[in-house]
């Protein structure tokens, strides 16, 4: 299955700590999908692994992920979600996908990977 082959071609050389995968799936967010601060897991150890696949993303489509710090206050980083670029994180760091702009003529699409030590 491809989704398992990219798994076994990240993992080690992007994740290695975080060798059992835990999930994976597809996500799409079109104009007025909107996203909520979220962890994805309560332990620093575990990884999430985001991998951006529309083709064309243009800035001013805006959808980009954004990281917290603790107190939600302040946004940390964000990634634009351009064709081919990959982030990876520990799982227990505040995050969003935003919504796209009312501009944007296409879905935000991403695979999301999610590891954890053994």
């Amino acid at each position: 299955d491809s989704i398992r082959a990219l798994w076994d071609f990240i993992q080690p050389r992007f994740m290695p700590t975080t060798p059992v995968l835990v999930r994976a799936y597809a996500n799409a967010h079109t104009f007025g999908v909107e996203g909520y601060i979220h962890r994805d897991s309560k332990f620093a150890t575990d990884e999430t692994c985001i991998i951006y696949y529309e083709p064309g993303w243009r800035a001013e489509w805006a959808g980009e992920t954004a990281f917290f710090n603790e107190a939600q206050d302040d946004v940390i980083r964000a990634v634009l979600p351009k064709y081919g670029r990959m982030t990876i994180f520990p799982g227990n760091i505040r995050h969003v996908g935003r919504a796209v702009s009312r501009i944007c003529p296409v879905a935000r699409r991403v695979l999301v990977f999610k590891g954890r030590p053994k």
